[in-house]
């Protein structure tokens, strides 16, 4: 509710707008906390899970690589060769 409806209205239900405004106060401070403490939370957790990724990049990529050697060593006595011209 809006300051300016409780002015409006002062006495909406029996509620008194000066508390009602004091609770919305206390209960916006609450969520403020709670989400302070969620980014706190999330920060904190944000190096491991970098490093967590690093290695899954750096695991990915040489199982890549040896994945790619190993099809072409596999890949090798199967090619022919080009017999080499003899030296001049």
């Amino acid at each position: 509710m809006k300051i300016q409806e409780l002015l409006e209205q002062p006495e909406m239900m029996g509620l008194d707008p000066v508390q009602q405004v004091e609770d919305q106060i206390k209960a916006k401070e609450e969520q403020k906390r709670s989400l302070d403490k969620e980014i706190a939370d999330l920060r904190a957790s944000l190096p491991k899970l970098q490093q967590q990724a690093r290695q899954q990049t750096a695991t990915a990529t040489q199982q890549q690589q040896a994945a790619q050697q190993q099809r072409m060593a596999s890949a090798a006595p199967n090619m022919p060769t080009m017999p080499t011209p003899p030296a001049a």
